[in-house]
């Protein structure tokens, strides 16, 4: 399992290419992008948007790319998690 931090502007076609590479390899990949506006490529590729903390001593968070089912809404929902407990989840599976 791969977790690349995308800084740098980039296409679509090459982060595409770039993730059918890892997957070439057997590796599976999630990009992240800490940009307050999501990149084109967010949807394109399996990703998500993370937020900093305001403070050093608090975590980071996943605040896009992450859907959950809320049972009182009957329906799928973004939300915000802990980007440790994200990554947890993506490395179990």
């Amino acid at each position: 399992m791969a977790g690349e931090a995308q800084l740098s502007p980039i296409a679509v076609d090459d982060i595409a290419a770039r993730t059918d590479r890892y997957a070439a390899e057997g590796i599976r990949v999630c990009w992240v992008s800490p940009d307050v506006r999501p990149p084109q490529w967010i949807s394109a590729v399996p990703a998500v948007r993370v937020r900093a903390p305001p403070e050093r001593e608090q975590q980071w968070v996943v605040d896009d790319g992450l859907a959950g089912f809320a049972y009182r809404s009957g329906r799928w929902e973004c939300r915000d998690e802990p980007l440790e407990r994200f990554v947890r989840w993506a490395l179990e599976r």
